[in-house]
């Protein structure tokens, strides 16, 4: 009985092993891949302009809007 339970354990650990090399290979390509990418990403940020200073104003006005919105349809 001990003997079995011993081997089990054993594969269990290779399958554990096995799966985790495989992860680690799986997640080397990806970063390869996703590294790749950053250069044309840049590209496309180039011409984009930063968040002005008072652009929390906007978001305010648009959420005193949908407040009031919601007030007059609700009373």
């Amino acid at each position: 009985m001990g003997i079995i339970v011993n081997q089990n354990e054993r594969e269990r650990s290779h399958l554990s092993d096995r799966i985790a090399a495989e992860l680690r290979e799986k997640s080397k390509r990806t970063q390869q891949i996703d590294n790749a990418d950053m250069v044309e990403d840049s590209k496309y940020a180039e011409g984009l302009k930063q968040t002005g200073r008072y652009a929390w104003i906007w978001a305010v006005l648009a959420a005193l809007g949908v407040f009031g919105i919601l007030a007059f349809l609700l009373f």
